[in-house]
C-alpha cells in the first residue's frame, strides 16, 4: 500500500548497501557524544513528565469546571498559545541560530546582542498585541457570547508572558541549557497552574473559565521568573561584561521567514479546535480538546525519536555518505512506527473509556480520537522529515510546505466541521497532515535523493536519483 505513493520502491539490497541495523539512531548518537546522549534523554525525561502533567491538569479542569466552561477555556487558551509562539516574531529561531554560532567564534558581545535585541523587540510585539486585542475585545464586548469577556481579557493579558517564555526557552537553548529550557514551562508550569487552581477555589472563587486563565497567568508568570532569573544569573559566566554589540538587521531578516514557520505550523496543528469553536457548543470544543491530547499522546513517541534523530542527520548531511544517510533514517523510521501503531491499536481498544474519564459525555469524541490517531500514525511513517530537510540546507521549502498545509488546513476545516462536527475538523487536521506529508516526503526524496517513508516489511529503497540535486544537497 505505501508503495502507491510513489516516494520509493522495493528492490533487493544491493552487495554494498549497509545492513539494517535495529537501534542506528541510538548507536551513533553514543558513538557521537556521551554528554548529547545524556542531554536528550534528560529532554525526553522531562517531556513526558510534561506531558504527564499537562493531561493531569486537562482531567483536573474538565472536572473542577464542567464541560462548557471549560470549552470556553480550552478556547481561549488554544488562541493565547498560538499567538504566544508568533508574538516572539521569529526572533526565538534566530537566537536558537545565532547564539551558537557566536558562542563558537568567541564573540560574546555579538551573544548580549541577541539576548538584550530580542528581549525589547518581543516584549514591544507582545505588550502592543496585548494592547491592540484588548482594545477589541472591550469594543466587541456586546457581541460576545455569554462568560467569555472576562476570561478572553485574561487571556490576552498572558500574551506578553507565554512569548517571553518562549523566548527565554530559545535563549537557553542556544547555550546548550536544555534542563532550564524544558523544566519551566513543561514541569513547573503546570504544577503551579495546578497549585493556583485550588488555592483560588479553596479561597472561595467560583471554578470557572475565568479562574482556569487567572491560574494560567499565575502559572506562566511563575515559569518566566524561574527562567528568566537563572538565565540571567549563568549568563554573566558565559558572556562575561561584554558589551552588547547589536546586528538587528541581520537577526530580523534571519527571523523573518521563521515567522511564517512558526505560525503555519501552529495552525496546522490548532486550527481545528479554534474553528470549531466558531460551529460548536463548548461543550462539544471541550470533548474535542480531550480527544486531541489523548491523542497527542502518541506524538511524544516520535519527538523522543526526533531528540536522538536530529544530531544523526546533521552528522550523516556533513559527510556526504548517502548510504549511510538512507540507512538510518531508515532506522528512525521503524523506532518511530511501530511504537506508535502500538499505541494507537491500544488507543483504539480503551480510548472511549478514557474520555469517560473527564465526562461521560466525551465518549461521543471517541470517533474524532481515532482519526486524530491516525494522523499521528501518518507523522510516524515519516519520521522527523522536516529537519532532514533542514540539515540538507532546504528549510525553506519546508517552511513554503507548512504554510502550504496550513491555507489546506483551513479549507478543510471550514468544508468539514459545518457538515460533520467533532468528525469534521479530526478529518480536516489528518488529511492536512497527509498532504504536509507528502510533499515534505517527495522533496527530500528530490532534493536529498532520501525516501523518508516507511514501507513494511524494511527492505531497501532505491529512489530515482539526481545526483546534480543530491551533489548540491549533501
Amino acid at each position: 500500500m505505501f508503495e502507491a505513493t510513489g516516494f520509493g520502491s522495493a528492490s533487493s539490497c544491493p552487495p554494498e548497501a549497509p545492513r539494517f541495523r535495529m537501534l542506528p539512531v541510538a548507536m551513533l548518537l553514543l558513538e557521537r557524544d556521551d554528554g548529547v546522549a545524556r542531554s536528550a534523554a534528560g529532554v525526553f525525561a522531562l517531556r513526558i513528565a510534561g506531558a504527564a502533567l499537562s493531561y493531569a491538569l486537562t482531567l483536573v479542569l474538565v472536572r473542577a469546571l464542567g464541560a462548557t466552561e471549560f470549552g470556553i477555556y480550552a478556547q481561549l487558551f488554544v488562541a493565547a498559545s498560538l499567538l504566544g509562539l508568533v508574538l516572539p516574531i521569529g526572533l526565538n529561531g534566530a537566537a536558537v541560530r545565532f547564539i551558537p554560532e557566536y558562542l563558537q567564534r568567541g564573540r560574546p558581545d555579538r551573544v548580549a546582542g541577541v539576548v538584550s535585541v530580542s528581549r525589547l523587540a518581543v516584549l514591544a510585539a507582545a505588550l502592543l498585541a496585548a494592547v491592540a486585542l484588548g482594545g477589541a475585545a472591550l469594543l466587541a464586548r456586546p457581541a460576545l457570547p455569554d462568560g467569555y469577556f472576562l476570561p478572553l481579557l485574561l487571556a490576552i493579558a498572558c500574551l506578553p508572558l507565554l512569548a517571553l517564555l518562549d523566548l527565554y526557552e530559545s535563549f537557553a537553548r542556544g547555550f546548550g541549557w536544555t534542563i532550564l529550557a524544558y523544566a519551566p514551562p513543561y514541569v513547573l508550569m503546570p504544577l503551579a497552574m495546578l497549585a493556583a487552581l485550588g488555592i483560588v477555589i479553596a479561597a472561595g472563587g467560583s471554578a470557572n473559565a475565568a479562574t482556569a486563565m487567572t491560574a494560567l497567568f499565575a502559572a506562566t508568570a511563575a515559569a518566566l521568573a524561574t527562567l528568566a532569573v537563572i538565565f540571567h544569573a549563568r549568563l554573566p559566566h558565559v558572556v562575561g561584561r561584554a558589551e552588547p554589540r547589536r546586528h538587528t538587521r541581520i537577526w530580523v531578516l534571519a527571523a523573518l521567514p521563521l515567522v511564517v514557520v512558526e505560525a503555519s505550523r501552529a495552525l496546522l496543528e490548532q486550527t481545528d479546535i479554534l474553528m470549531l469553536g466558531a460551529f460548536a457548543e463548548p461543550a462539544e470544543v471541550a470533548a474535542y480538546f480531550a480527544a486531541a491530547r489523548t491523542a497527542g499522546l502518541l506524538g511524544f513517541i516520535a519527538f523522543s525519536v526526533s531528540a536522538l534523530a536530529v544530531p544523526g542527520y546533521a552528522r550523516l548531511t556533513a559527510t556526504r555518505d548517502k548510504a549511510a544517510l538512507q540507512d538510518f533514517v531508515r532506522g528512525t523510521l521503524h523506532l518511530s512506527f511501530w511504537p506508535t501503531l502500538c499505541g494507537g491499536a491500544a488507543l483504539v481498544l480503551v480510548g472511549r473509556t478514557i474520555l469517560t474519564w473527564f465526562d461521560a459525555s466525551f465518549a461521543a469524541a471517541y470517533p474524532a480520537l481515532v482519526v486524530l490517531a491516525a494522523g499521528f500514525l501518518i507523522k510516524a511513517a515519516a519520521g522527523p522529515v522536516e529537519y532532514l530537510l533542514n540539515a540538507g540546507g532546504d528549510q525553506r521549502a519546508a517552511g513554503g510546505i507548512y504554510l502550504a498545509g496550513a491555507a489546506v488546513n483551513v479549507a478543510f476545516n471550514l468544508a468539514l466541521i459545518p457538515a460533520l462536527g467533532l468528525i469534521g475538523a479530526a478529518s480536516a487536521t489528518t488529511l492536512s497532515i497527509l498532504v504536509v506529508t507528502a510533499l515534505l516526503v517527495e522533496r527530500a526524496r528530490r532534493r536529498l535523493g532520501i525516501v523518508s517513508f516507511l514501507r513494511p516489511g524494511g527492505g531497501c529503497f532505491r529512489p530515482r536519483e539526481r545526483p546534480d540535486l543530491q551533489e548540491e544537497a549533501l
